[in-house]
């Protein structure tokens, strides 16, 4: 379970940027008297880097020497070689898979995407097993709601492994539903990133997870479920359901009116974490949760 900017390599959690033994991968070992500096062997740190301990590093943001070498920030957040305190994120949870969608259910999840600062906001996708046609979806919803906004995002894609290595550069993480995935890929998903996550959200980041039907999984709201971060014991189908915007005043729900109708695919959950943005006769939809450090 590797955090923020780590990959794992031989069951080991290692910094891929200034780790002298696993430069730029796993097992790519600089020779005598080289460093590895920005993921690369050679025989000094780039401009703007200082070695410390052997290993080029960012003073301006490296939380592990903030300021100075062994200036270690306890929020792990350094910000202008200053520590700075954690503020916590935002984890949205949507019940729409994004395959069928309409203007009003596409500003749930940009709303989301959005509660990040930043021109642009970096947006880092898990695509998965997720299809083709959900990450159309996700893509044209986000883009909807920059145009509307007047806000920029990228957008950048990881593999399963790669996830907490990437979050280090990214602003947004997005989930979009994993019809075909088995359930044992999402509990492996969800124990590979836990770690990674909380620190994520805790920094002040966004994760933004979509869940719908499927004929191979029970959710893909478990990924969170087993990092720790959402708890949940089960979606129900609610498609083609009219749904009522029950906190107009959440960020998640700017634009929004006071009530549509869900597209196929669309699912509420059994739960009650966070804030119930969106809500079925029976249950919540969408779901915003504060991550306070």
């Amino acid at each position: 379970m590797c955090d923020i900017g780590e990959l794992c390599c031989s069951l080991s959690c290692v910094r891929p940027d200034n780790d002298p033994a696993h430069c730029g991968g796993c097992d790519v070992v600089c020779g005598a008297g080289e460093v590895c500096s920005a993921g690369s062997c050679a025989p000094a740190c780039d401009p703007g880097l200082s070695l410390c301990a052997g290993r080029c590093v960012d003073l301006t943001s490296d939380p592990s020497h903030c300021g100075r070498c062994g200036g270690f920030c306890t929020s792990g957040i350094c910000v202008d070689s200053s520590c700075e305190s954690a503020t916590g994120g935002h984890l949205v949870v949507v019940g729409h898979d994004y395959r069928n969608a309409r203007r009003d259910m596409n500003r749930l999840v940009g709303n989301g995407v959005f509660l990040a600062p930043g021109a642009p906001v970096r947006v880092l996708v898990y695509e998965g097993d997720s299809r083709a046609s959900s990450l159309t979806g996700v893509d044209r919803a986000i883009d909807q709601t920059a145009v509307a906004r007047g806000r920029t995002w990228t957008r950048s894609v990881a593999s399963l492994g790669e996830v907490p290595l990437l979050l280090a550069d990214a602003d947004v993480f997005v989930v979009p539903s994993q019809q075909d995935a088995p359930d044992a890929a999402l509990v492996k998903a969800g124990e590979q990133w836990g770690r990674a996550l909380r620190s994520f959200l805790e920094r002040g980041g966004v994760v933004v997870l979509m869940d719908g039907g499927s004929m191979v999984n029970a959710g893909t709201w478990q990924i969170l479920d087993v990092a720790g971060l959402f708890s949940a014991s089960g979606i129900v189908d609610v498609s083609l359901a009219n749904l009522s915007v029950v906190a107009r005043t959440d960020g998640v729900a700017l634009g929004m009116p006071a009530m549509y109708r869900g597209e196929r695919s669309s699912v509420r959950f059994l739960t009650t974490e966070g804030t119930v943005v969106v809500e079925h006769p029976e249950g919540p939809v969408v779901i915003h949760r504060l991550v306070i450090p």
